[in-house]
């Protein structure tokens, strides 16, 4: 499962967890225990199984017209 965090336990909550490599705003894999976990606690919300890439500008992009048979 994949989540992104959006804010930290306190410390004391969660401790069954080693949760000191989270950063808040980035996306991890986790089982899918501990992903239920932080998203019912508010910890974390669902992210998209794949990143969608931004598009990056190369100068003129590329036109294509639909084939004439």
């Amino acid at each position: 499962m994949r989540v992104r965090i959006t804010r930290l336990p306190q410390p004391g909550e969660l401790d069954e967890f080693d949760l000191r490599r989270f950063r808040v705003g980035d996306v991890y894999d986790v089982t899918s225990q501990l992903g239920m976990i932080l998203i019912v606690g508010g910890y974390a919300e669902p992210a998209p199984a794949f990143r969608s890439a931004e598009a990056a500008d190369f100068g003129h992009p590329k036109r294509y017209r639909d084939r004439e048979d």
